[in-house]
């Protein structure tokens, strides 16, 4: 505490921002900002040094309120601004920040609406971001940064796709100050105008482009160009995902994405290349060079989040040496994340922040102690023993975090970080060096020579550790097992630093109370069986899981079953689901049997409404039906059904038309059918005999 003052702030802050998150009510901001005036109206009393002294300990109190109402009120600023966009505004104005690129159905354009239109053409302020979805024409794919364009308002708040445990999109956006979204066909917007003018984000993206297309013009295979681009300017969008895996499965997917790592390695390199400032008698000026190298590379990476973080925090402890002060790192990384959260309170539930705070501050806590305790005499073995207590040091930190999130434990992440981070600093200034020349449009073969080899033998250790079965292991964890965890750790830690035994017990009473909890609250029991039918605008796939066998089955000719593993894979691992096997048209296992149109599953009949010319049939009586699924085939109308099955529950999946849903849903409201559309209420998921959810 009393090296790392800015911990005192930092920590009230941090509370402040959960508790207004966590428990959005806006009335807390006044209590705890009462309670802070009180508290230093009490302390400011006029009394005698003895009984100020007495009374320190109000005074710490209330500056502790006082920067936890800070926290509870900048995300109760940040929540007002999320309303709704009323319908009297008929058309908007926006400014294209960024185009994304065209995918299959659209292309999607992050914007900043500037203008609401009402229906008195009178134009109103407005400065809020969104993401756009234009019909793909040549239009569309021709907007660029800083182009403005008007169309017809009919934003939306981002909502998540539901799916069973789906990735929360609505939150991500959220982090990154995006709160609405709108489709845009052709015929719905038009350009204005171009301006010139830039925000500094933008230019450090066209300058980013620039450096892209240099990397593209060094004689390189594709993949390696690809991951130069990640490797030094964090950009990804060329890695392919079978790369990815692979990168990720070997515990080496931290070097892909531009963080505190990298930005270290080129604080290294920078301090080389101003080591002859020194000889000029200038040690003051390599420090501040090596600062104004630092934010240059943060410009050119995009000024991403990881990179900024990373250089501010170098910042302060550069700044500690140039006014001859030694730095502490702990303070220094405390009061990073202290101006970055009061900038930005949603920075804290950001992955990349807390991954990237929670490593340095594992490595400050924990690499003294792992080193001290395996190093020797031996200064080659030294080397290796700092590599290995840095990769365990982050590891205990970030893993549980990490598996929180991704759910994935890679298992040789030591041996993979061994080969590869030594090598990681001569890779980037090897590349640097190489993408300098190009610029310059100079060729020195054996640099080029140097960057092709060294990046294709990071490859080559991705692949085949990548390749090793049982590489990495596939994990559920929630909330409590995390607080539980660095519960643990922590009180381990201040008992082994202060050699108290107090800790100990902490720990032991922390493990009981939590055991305590897990019994009175346990967990939801795992999923063995049930049918799901995922929210995909492209396929109906019903997933059967019986008995934790594992089924997809799809009503469509042409299925992306890697779209909907990647949809689905959340929730099989959380509930212990092996790997698919895909159910075929006909067939007959344990309790699915399936003929279509027909399907059978656990004493459950579904029937699957496809094109088969249902008028022309006929029946003494009507069949009953727990469910029918519509597929896109069908063309007649529901009560074509009706004197054949007595229907109980209609689905429609979320890649049936708009057009057709409608229609479908008049005539089940008609015929008293419970009707369940997907596209509107998420994931249909019927599960140990429990209600359909989404």
């Amino acid at each position: 505490m009393q090296n790392a003052p800015f911990i005192r702030l930092l920590c009230p802050l941090i509370t402040g921002i959960c508790i207004q998150h966590f428990c959005p009510a806006v009335n807390l901001i006044y209590i705890f900002f009462i309670t802070t005036i009180c508290s230093l109206l009490f302390y400011l009393i006029p009394r005698n040094p003895a009984e100020k002294f007495r009374f320190r300990y109000t005074y710490g109190i209330s500056i502790c309120f006082l920067f936890c109402t800070l926290g509870m009120l900048s995300v109760a600023l940040k929540q007002m601004q999320e309303t709704p966009i009323p319908a009297t505004y008929i058309k908007a104005i926006a400014r294209i920040d960024e185009n994304n690129g065209k995918k299959i159905k659209s292309v999607t354009c992050t914007v900043t609406i500037e203008h609401l239109i009402d229906q008195n053409e009178a134009y109103h302020q407005f400065s809020k971001k969104a993401i756009l979805y234009f019909y793909p024409d040549d239009h569309a794919c021709a907007l660029v940064p800083g182009n403005y364009i008007i169309f017809k308002q009919k934003l939306q708040p981002i909502q998540n796709i539901p799916n069973p445990e789906a990735f929360d999109y609505a939150s991500y956006t959220q982090r990154k100050g995006i709160l609405y979204s709108q489709y845009l066909p052709e015929k719905d917007w038009r350009r204005l105008g171009f301006s010139p003018r830039m925000t500094w984000k933008e230019k450090a993206l066209y300058y980013r482009t620039k450096v892209v297309d240099i990397i593209s013009e060094i004689n390189l295979d594709k993949e390696e160009q690809a991951l130069l681009n990640a490797l030094l300017l964090g950009y990804a969008d060329g890695i392919s995902t079978e790369q990815r895996k692979l990168f990720s499965s070997s515990g080496l997917s931290h070097i892909l994405a531009v963080s505190g790592l990298h930005t270290g390695i080129i604080w290294s390199i920078l301090y080389i290349a101003f080591y002859p400032l020194i000889w000029l008698r200038m040690p003051q000026m390599r420090h501040i060079f090596t600062i104004v190298g630092l934010w240059i590379y943060a410009f050119i990476t995009g000024l991403s989040p990881s990179v900024i973080r990373a250089c501010i925090m170098a910042t302060f402890i550069i700044i500690g040496y140039v006014l001859n002060r030694k730095g502490n790192t702990l303070n220094s990384l405390c009061a990073a994340a202290f101006f970055m959260l009061l900038y930005q309170p949603y920075y804290l539930f950001d992955i990349g922040f807390q991954l990237s705070y929670i490593s340095v501050l594992s490595i400050v806590l924990f690499y003294p102690v792992i080193f001290h305790g395996i190093m020797t005499n031996n200064k080659l073995w030294n080397k290796i023993a700092g590599i290995i207590a840095i990769s365990l040091a982050t590891q205990i930190g970030t893993l549980p975090v990490a598996a929180y999130y991704f759910h994935t434990v890679p298992l040789l992440f030591l041996f993979t970080n061994l080969l590869i981070i030594p090598l990681l600093p001569i890779i980037l200034g090897i590349s640097i060096i190489s993408v300098t020349l190009a610029a310059i449009d100079i060729s020195i073969p054996w640099i080029h020579y140097a960057t092709e080899h060294l990046l294709h033998f990071l490859s080559l250790v991705a692949y085949y550790t990548g390749k090793i079965p049982c590489n990495s292991l596939k994990i559920w964890l929630e909330p409590r097992h995390i607080v539980l965890y660095f519960g643990i750790l922590s009180s381990l830690y201040i008992a082994f630093k202060q050699k108290k035994s107090n800790w100990i017990i902490f720990c032991l009473s922390f493990i009981l109370l939590f055991l305590i909890y897990n019994k009175a609250i346990p967990l939801p029991k795992q999923i063995e069986n049930g049918w799901v039918i995922y929210n995909d605008n492209q396929n109906t796939v019903i997933n059967f899981i019986d008995d934790k066998n594992n089924f997809l089955y799809s009503t469509d000719s042409i299925v992306d079953y890697p779209k909907i593993e990647k949809i689905a894979s959340n929730f099989w691992i959380k509930n212990g689901i092996n790997k698919f096997l895909i159910a075929k048209d006909s067939m007959n296992n344990g309790n699915l049997f399936i003929s279509r149109p027909f399907i059978l599953f656990r004493q459950k009949r579904i029937l699957l409404l496809d094109s088969t010319n249902w008028k022309t049939k006929n029946s003494a009586y009507q069949l009953p039906i727990d469910y029918v699924i519509v597929t896109n085939d069908f063309k007649g109308r529901l009560s074509d059904l009706l004197p054949l099955f007595k229907i109980k529950h209609l689905i429609i999946p979320s890649n049936i038309t708009y057009f057709k849903s409608y229609w479908l849903e008049r005539e089940c409201s008609k015929h008293h059918i419970n009707c369940y559309v997907i596209r509107k209420e998420g994931a249909w998921a019927s599960l140990d005999k429990n209600e359909p959810c989404p």
